[in-house]
């Protein structure tokens, strides 16, 4: 991010001009450029800082928040500061009030990480408390945040490794949800890093995970992208073993040697599947359904045919359309049990409402013609016999 010079210079300020009560006669140890070094630590009033856009902690929240008033928020802005601080309050409540407990009772005791013109890299959320605490205690006990600063010139690489060593390695306590994390591994990719390099910046990642994740996510906006939706990202909160099981299922399907349109096809048709939410315990039958013609067909005239980029379909229409192919599915697997068969065809058709003015329709109507040569072989075999 650009350095501003005059806030970077209002800190050095108050640093030259509260020695004795700005810096901490101790240095915390910062990973940074590949070293572990030893920075000063400082208490910087939280008036002299601004919050981090680029936190991945809320990357999923922001969006909405930005969607919901049409504008892209500037933490420079006091207007926008106030709105990111109670954002950040929002975020995981029992955590938050466990937090802002003991800030309270104890302090701040780990340090937080700015850059040299004050942006808040790691402790946001630990400053939008302590902002809470100060409006409610305004004696001046948390007005300030404990942090260590780092050098000026700092590139965007250097900055994404800093934050994904400190909140997205496997042995750290971060609260990334799935897909912020998936956002902040794209953040690195814009910076310029490699997925060797990404793995790297992130103690027990391997390359193959980062892959698979940077895949799982492009698959996420071609979603958005295909509802019209695009870039917002808030759409996906909850998606990600959806999204886990969409990848399974098209690497399945791939292997069984579809080719790029059935791809393109049962692509669209997840789409709607996970639209019209069905889960990803569900979505595991999909392989199987889409590797059996008739419960194929089932998907491809009553999702696939009438799917169109930019819309949706009736969601419970997809769901029984779903559900009608799972149970082709699974009645083939009971075609030793005719009289189960027979008995669950007799309630199924029994339990129709002849009055309803969605029963007749054009999927309705093909599957009915089915139905009819069916029974009309069943009573050849039953009158001959």
């Amino acid at each position: 991010m650009p350095l501003n010079s005059q806030r970077a210079q209002a800190i050095d300020a108050y640093i030259a001009a509260n020695p004795t009560t700005c810096i901490v006669n101790e240095k915390w140890p910062m990973e940074f450029g590949g070293k572990i070094d030893y920075q000063p630590v400082y208490h910087i009033p939280i008036k002299l800082l601004c919050y981090n856009l680029n936190n991945g902690r809320y990357a999923l929240e922001l969006a909405r928040e930005e969607a919901d008033a049409n504008i892209k928020f500037d933490p420079t802005r006091p207007q926008d500061h106030v709105r990111l601080r109670d954002l950040l309050l929002k975020l995981d409540p029992e955590q938050t009030a466990l937090l802002k407990q003991d800030l309270a009772d104890r302090g701040q005791i780990y340090p937080g990480v700015i850059t040299q013109d004050g942006f808040v890299i790691n402790a946001n959320r630990r400053m939008a408390i302590l902002e809470s605490l100060h409006a409610e205690h305004p004696g001046g006990q948390f007005e300030s945040l404990l942090v260590q600063r780092l050098p000026p010139g700092v590139d965007e690489r250097d900055l994404w490794r800093l934050e994904a060593g400190l909140q997205l390695s496997r042995d750290t306590r971060a609260d990334y949800s799935p897909v912020n994390e998936l956002l902040k591994l794209r953040q690195g990719v814009k910076a310029g890093l490699s997925p060797t390099e990404l793995a790297g910046a992130m103690f027990g990642r391997k390359v193959s995970w980062v892959e698979e994740s940077l895949d799982r996510l492009n698959v996420m906006e071609q979603y958005l992208e295909y509802f019209g939706w695009k870039e917002q990202y808030h759409r996906l909160d909850g998606t990600n073993e959806q999204f886990i099981e969409l990848q399974k299922n098209l690497k399945a399907l791939e292997r069984t040697g579809f080719d790029p349109q059935d791809r393109y096809d049962w692509l669209i048709c997840i789409f709607q599947l996970i639209h019209a939410n069905v889960r990803n315990w569900d979505l595991r039958d999909l392989k199987t359904i889409a590797a059996d013609a008739d419960a194929a067909e089932i998907m491809q005239k009553q999702v696939i045919d009438l799917a169109k980029p930019g819309t949706a379909l009736n969601d419970d229409d997809v769901r029984q359309a779903y559900e009608a192919a799972q149970a082709t599915i699974k009645s083939k697997d009971e075609k030793n049990q005719p009289n189960l068969l027979l008995h669950k065809a007799f309630v199924a058709l029994s339990a129709l409402d002849l009055k309803s003015g969605h029963l007749v329709t054009g999927p309705n109507k093909y599957i009915f013609r089915k139905i009819r040569a069916v029974i009309k072989d069943l009573e050849a075999l039953f009158t001959s016999t």
